[in-house]
């Protein structure tokens, strides 16, 4: 505190001109922060889609598969939960999961800030029925933050592709205390 009246006084002693300077100052480093480099909230119920572009496995090949997402948000530290409820193969063989059926998955990762480009950057872990599925997505987050797109590398017969996040509704989940 007394090093901002130190700051306050050095300014003042210039006058008019001083408290102009400093009020230029504090506007620049305003517009910085919060419109530069500013950490979008993300937090919400999102739908997840993957695009197989590239793997192993040719059924794979351009499969849709759909899942509801749960994101909480922590400054950057981002963590979600989820679980796949729809698959769609190339020749558009659709199936959709329920009760049992459905895969839960969980993600853990950050927000990487830069000049006015964000990312995030998450690791997957997936249950599957036979086997933990792990990967990573990166997506870019643009503002307004309700639709995030990227590409996803996955374990499961050496995939990968593109991933679209869809925001779902306006609300917030918190998880700390789960």
């Amino acid at each position: 505190m007394e090093k901002i009246i130190a700051i306050l006084d050095y300014f003042k002693s210039f006058g008019f001109v001083g408290i102009l300077i400093l009020l230029i100052l504090w506007s620049i480093y305003w517009f910085i922060k919060e419109k530069i480099y500013y950490i979008p909230d993300i937090s919400g119920k999102w739908e997840m889609i993957l695009i197989y572009n590239k793997t192993k496995y040719n059924p794979y090949k351009d499969m849709e598969v759909k899942y509801t997402m749960f994101i909480n948000q922590d400054n950057n530290h981002v963590t979600i939960k989820g679980e796949k409820y729809f698959e769609k193969l190339k020749d558009n063989t659709a199936k959709e999961y329920k009760g049992d059926e459905k895969t839960f998955s969980e993600y853990d990762g950050y927000i990487k800030r830069t000049f006015m480009n964000h990312k995030l950057i998450l690791n997957i872990k997936e249950h599957g029925k036979e086997r933990i599925i792990a990967g990573q997505l990166q997506l870019k987050i643009t503002s307004p933050s309700s639709l995030l797109e990227g590409t996803f590398d996955r374990q499961d017969a050496n995939s990968s592709g593109k991933v679209i996040l869809k925001k779902l509704n306006g609300l917030s989940y918190n998880w700390k205390n789960f």
